[in-house]
């Protein structure tokens, strides 16, 4: 009970005491809002065909049709030997060099092949640019062979190797024949003319035998150009180191080290 200042007891309300309300700082602060993520910047629509930065994308040319792989042809593969077959023995590598030497074999060299014969009139107008001493006619079995031209009695002369008269063999290298047309006597005759000056006038039975042996010796004659060409392109070959590649190169290589 609580006493006045006169000493005598004073009355207290029933009610309970409260503190004055006090208003918290605590109360008065907003809270924060909740945290969202921002809203990321949207793509601009572009108009079709249009690039980002605003030009025009190149024009496409149309591309060629071109077959398909599977309709395209296969290159043809040469078919592989079989081992121990034909053309016997493993197959060879084409960086191999073949076998029996790197250079190839040289060709043959050409050889007469023009065989004629047969019965001529035979007249010798001149030998080695002289007038004959003899010019008539006379009957003789011809051959021609081996680029050689031979007169004999008869057929059987060439077996046993006896011309006619011991002459010898013409050689028709550089020989010429043709048409004897300033010769008005006889028909069917054409003139032959060797390289040694000598003339002959032969007279075949018909035209057509006359053409054959004129054909013939001018092929006999093209054989023996043939054969002096060839002979002309072999490669000379000595004892000496002339023209030697290999001797010329350690030479040089020599002279340049004492240098």
């Amino acid at each position: 009970m609580a006493l006045q200042t006169d000493g005598t007891p004073r009355a207290v309300s029933s009610s309970r005491w409260t503190p004055p309300h006090t208003h918290s700082t605590l109360d008065s602060t907003p809270l924060p809002p909740p945290f969202t993520q921002p809203s990321l910047p949207q793509p601009r629509e572009l108009p079709p065909g249009r690039l980002p930065n605003g030009l025009e994308p190149p024009e496409r040319t149309p591309r060629p049709d071109r077959p398909r792989a599977r309709d395209r042809p296969k290159p043809r593969r040469r078919p592989r030997p079989r081992e121990g077959g034909e053309g016997g023995g493993s197959r060879r590598s084409r960086s191999a060099p073949a076998q029996g030497g790197s250079t190839p074999a040289p060709p043959p060299p050409p050889t007469h092949t023009v065989q004629h014969e047969g019965f001529l009139l035979r007249k010798r107008e001149l030998d080695a640019n002289r007038k004959s001493s003899n010019r008539s006619w006379v009957s003789l079995y011809c051959v021609l062979s081996k680029g050689e031209l031979g007169f004999y009695k008869d057929a059987k002369g060439p077996a046993s190797g006896g011309t006619h008269g011991g002459e010898p063999l013409l050689s028709l290298h550089k020989a010429t024949s043709e048409v004897a047309s300033d010769y008005k006597k006889k028909k069917h005759v054409f003139k032959l003319q060797t390289q040694d000056g000598s003339e002959f006038l032969l007279q075949a039975k018909d035209e057509e035998e006359m053409n054959g042996w004129l054909e013939a010796v001018a092929s006999s004659v093209g054989e023996h150009a043939e054969i002096a060409r060839w002979g002309q392109t072999l490669p000379t070959t000595s004892s000496t180191d002339e023209g030697n590649p290999k001797r010329e190169v350690v030479e040089r290589r020599a002279s340049g080290r004492r240098k």
